[in-house]
């Protein structure tokens, strides 16, 4: 068992450490060879730092997956052997003190194979787990693999059949990066077909990500294509594995890789080179690779701000280096001499639009550094807008950019060069052009006239009148025309009617407005005194169609002609026709109710009584919608009901509950001989309003503390009451006074003697203690209870034979305390 046990420890051991991270790139390539021959190589990188040995050591050898590039099915594979490794120490900075802490091993894995020209050519493929854990760019890190892969093409897919051999990366990558320090690596790689390269990133793959996988060797283990990309951690992607200022990015044709990164860390990147035959993309070769960022020390870093464009012209260069004590800048522009600068801040004007590349040369006593970056100088395309102008209200106004340009912008999001604008305000119309962004401002102001008459009238009766209308500001209108054809500000009418000015603002925009003159006929309110039986409802009507009806009853206010209500109260009425009002108040009353049964009615134990109404003001009595008449005959609980016509000839009712309750049980126990030592509970019931005993006590249950007679009389909750007796004998040799303590025991589960005391024929009264020791004085029981007695036991296991001692106190039947103390023998 411990052998087995060794061996899982070793195993789980040994998985979990060729689980162990340590894969930090890779790269596969292709030679052709001649006669459909082809060398495969791998190219892989690992942490010679932090990097599992035994996953290290495993990889002495590498498996090949080869699949076909049409059915992407499984076809062969080749256990390849490794060569190296190659340290990376190339150190691609200028004036570095010290490099930081990190190490990378190159393993050479190659292997020359026949693969017969097919029908999609081939993918080559080795996958494995793992990658560093402590990666800053991917998801869950320690969990994936890696797979590099390239793709052999289809011969018939190659201009004059001629085969291909991988295009091959110049340099190994960087061992290491430098943090707020400019790196400018070639990146590049040749091709021994002269194809042409052009550079990318890409987004690199998962290999070996499961925990039984983590190095797959089977047709079963292997992902076929298409593979599975990684997956970035925001705000990283592909194509902005690492962050900085500028961002790690690849020159498209030169494959020149430039960051300044800001953040330390582990960064896994992707970079792709296509070979392109003929304007066909024929074969890619994909580095992936885990750049180590860290801080580094210094003597000089050379470092500028570099932004993508500049805007202008004119631009001035912000100096980021660091330890320089003089600069040289030469600002790119071809076939001048004059375009250079010793200042630490230049400013530099250039002659026109384009790229230009600038060099920077930091130094000091010690060392140089240098940094080359290219800019694009931006012609400016100012747009220019008309002077600001108006629109009348309600209409709209068009405004057009002079300049032409593929990209237009206005505040208000319109992207035309001719913007169409029915709101007031300041509007900016900008031309984009790649990050750049010119601008002009123009405002536009709504004209709203917006004439106002005055001189709306109304009247609330027909006497005779004369009445003035004018138009306001007059002074803001070049003319007015009136309806009744004047052309004059102020005119003068006695006519009741619908006058209207149309007018023409300073800017010629059109306003008009209209002024009323009503007369309104007398308000007559009808008499509305109203008094109903209860609970009735009855509909007012104010009788008024032409004009604004508020009705406020109880304290409630409705709108409308009518109103209909149930409740009594003083009602207000008022009608409002134009300016005119008039208002009212009438009572709405109920006749009283008089009629009542009384309170509720109880009984205990039987009902048989009458109930009758003497009162003559109230008529056609009826008592639970059935029996008729001024007397009912009560025989049964429950509810009682009674409808009436009171002297008002209104319907009233009234009811009341009749309840039967039953005495409360009640039993003392019978008579009864005890102990002169026991004082037995008499209990006189629960949830009683009231208990009168014979003592005296008015508690619930009182201890018969003598001999003799003791009642009880119980009230209940509900009146009804009940009355019991018993009579208390009390006898002090009712049972034996002296306790019976056996000299032996034989506990073997026979039924006879298995237990000590066993004093169950005994009544001992208030105070019973048992105590048993053995011989050395260990108390080995205490029992309060003659069902308590010892098993001859001590913790669950069998005492031994021997003598044992007890003590006993307690009072007896007679009331007497009695002490007794002694031995017993235990057999077995």
């Amino acid at each position: 068992m411990a052998l087995k046990k060794a061996i899982l420890t070793l195993f789980l051991f040994t998985i979990l450490r060729l689980n162990a991270t340590h894969i930090v790139g890779g790269e596969m390539t292709y030679k052709y060879l001649g006669d459909n021959n082809y060398r495969l190589r791998l190219d892989l990188f690992m942490d010679c730092l932090n990097g599992s040995q035994a996953a290290i050591d495993q990889d002495i050898t590498a498996i090949f997956a080869i699949f076909g590039g049409d059915t992407r099915r499984y076809i062969t594979q080749y256990t390849v052997q490794r060569t190296g490794p190659t340290r990376l120490q190339k150190v691609f900075y200028n004036c570095l003190k010290r490099s930081p802490n990190a190490c990378s091993d190159a393993y050479v894995y190659e292997i020359d194979v026949s693969l017969p020209d097919r029908k999609g050519g081939y993918y080559v493929s080795f996958q494995r787990c793992c990658r560093n854990r402590t990666i800053t760019n991917l998801l869950d890190a320690g969990a994936t693999g890696s797979n590099n892969w390239t793709k052999i093409p289809e011969l018939s897919l190659l201009s004059d059949a001629k085969h291909n051999t991988s295009a091959v990366f110049k340099e190994l990558p960087p061992n290491f990066i430098c943090t707020n320090t400019f790196l400018d690596f070639d990146h590049s790689a040749t091709d021994a077909d002269g194809d042409s390269l052009v550079y990318e990133l890409f987004n690199p793959y998962l290999g070996g990500n499961n925990f039984s996988n983590t190095r797959p060797s089977n047709r079963f283990e292997f992902e076929r294509p298409n593979f599975t990309e990684v997956t970035f951690k925001a705000p990283y992607n592909a194509q902005t594995p690492v962050l900085g200022n500028p961002n790690l990015r690849i020159d498209y044709n030169t494959g020149r890789l430039t960051v300044n990164p800001n953040v330390t860390g582990q960064f896994v990147v992707g970079i792709l080179v296509k070979e392109i035959r003929d304007g066909v993309v024929i074969g890619e070769t994909r580095r992936d690779y885990q750049f180590n960022i860290q801080n580094c020390e210094f003597n000089l870093v050379a470092s500028y701000f570099n932004p993508q464009e500049i805007c202008n012209y004119k631009y001035e260069f912000n100096n980021l280096s660091d330890g320089a004590t003089s600069y040289k800048w030469d600002f790119g522009v071809p076939g001048r001499t004059d375009d250079t600068s010793v200042a630490s801040f230049p400013a530099y004007t250039y002659p026109d639009s384009g790229t230009y590349e600038i060099q920077l040369i930091a130094i000091n006593d010690d060392c140089t550094d240098t940094i080359r970056e290219k800019i694009e100088i931006v012609k400016p395309i100012k747009p220019v807008l008309p002077k600001d102008t108006f629109f009348c209200e309600g209409q709209a106004v068009s405004i057009k950019i002079s300049q032409d340009s593929q990209t237009y912008l206005w505040s208000d999001g319109q992207v035309s060069q001719t913007a169409i604008f029915n709101k007031p305000g300041r509007y900016t119309a900008s031309i984009l052009y790649k990050s750049c962004k010119w601008f002009d401002t123009i405002d536009i102001v709504e004209d709203k006239p917006n004439l106002k008459i005055a001189g709306d009238t109304f009247y609330c009766s027909y006497d005779a009148f004369v009445r003035d209308l004018f138009v306001v500001d007059s002074n803001l209108y070049n003319s007015v025309l009136w309806s009744t054809g004047s052309t004059q500000n102020v005119i003068k009418t006695s006519k009741v009617g619908e006058y209207v000015a149309n007018s023409l603002s300073l800017l010629n925009c059109p306003s008009s407005d209209t002024s009323f003159i009503i007369q309104y006929p007398e308000i007559i309110i009808p008499q509305l005194d109203t008094i109903v039986c209860p609970y009735t409802s009855i509909q007012f009507d104010s009788e008024i169609i032409d004009g604004d009806v508020t009705w406020n009853a109880a304290g409630a206010i409705s709108n409308g002609r009518t109103l209909t209500t149930s409740s009594p109260s003083k009602i207000n009425l008022k009608v409002v026709r134009g300016v005119c009002k008039k208002d009212k108040d009438f009572n709405f009353e109920n006749y009283p109710l008089e009629f009542g049964l009384g309170k509720d009615l109880r009984y205990c134990e039987s009902i048989d009584t009458l109930l009758q109404i003497t009162d003559t003001r109230f008529s056609n009595i009826i008592w639970n919608k059935e029996v008729s008449g001024r007397i009912f005959q009560l025989k049964q609980p429950g509810k009682v009901v009674v409808h009436v016509l009171n002297q008002y000839n209104c319907p009233e009712s009234d009811s009341l509950y009749v309840n039967l309750f039953f005495n409360p049980a009640l039993n003392l126990r019978s008579d009864t001989t005890v102990c002169v030592s026991n004082n037995p509970l008499l209990d006189g019931g629960s949830n009683m309003k009231s208990y009168s005993w014979s003592t005296g006590e008015t508690t619930r249950s009182i201890s018969a503390m003598k001999e003799g007679l003791y009642w009880v009389r119980i009230l209940s909750q509900e009146g009804c009451f009940t009355q019991d007796s018993v009579y208390i004998t009390k006898d002090p040799d009712l049972y034996p006074n002296k306790a019976y303590m056996p000299n032996a025991f034989s506990p073997n589960g026979n039924g006879i003697n298995d237990v000590y005391p066993d004093n169950k024929f005994y009544d001992v009264g208030v105070l019973y203690s048992v105590k048993l020791y053995n011989r050395w004085g260990e108390k080995l029981a205490d029992y309060n209870s003659t069902e308590s007695n010892w098993d001859g036991t001590i913790n669950g296991r069998p005492a031994p034979e021997g003598v044992y001692v007890y003590q006993i106190n307690y009072i007896g039947c007679d009331n007497e305390l009695y002490r007794k103390s002694g031995s017993f023998h235990l057999l077995r």
